[in-house]
């Protein structure tokens, strides 16, 4: 699943879902998804006003990434996506998210 925000220049996210369907993916990492997508696509300003306010929320658009498009000759980036969905969040750290790194190649 690829996330990004909603009309504005930011990082993009991808989720691994190993084929899982979209209606499988918990709603959490969706969510804590989107929250990391909204964090990392601002200034560091912007996410140090976040972490002391935590007020503004911004709408993240996500679909299957196999719904992007690149145009020809586009700046990198630069994609086209139709048939997504949208969801309204809170920008947050991974501190604020209480998430930690994944292990390693899968060990525990």
């Amino acid at each position: 699943i690829w996330l990004h925000l909603q009309k504005a220049p930011g990082c993009h996210v991808l989720i691994l879902t190993n084929h899982c369907p979209e209606a499988e993916l918990p709603p959490r990492t969706l969510a804590e998804a989107a929250a990391l997508c909204a964090w990392y696509s601002r200034s560091e300003k912007e996410r140090r006003l976040f972490q002391q306010t935590n007020l503004e929320s911004v709408t993240v658009d996500y679909c299957q990434a196999g719904k992007l498009k690149k145009a020809p000759g586009a700046k990198a980036g630069l994609v086209y996506y139709n048939n997504y969905k949208s969801l309204r969040v809170q920008a947050q750290s991974p501190e604020m998210l209480k998430l930690t790194a994944a292990p390693a190649n899968g060990e525990d």
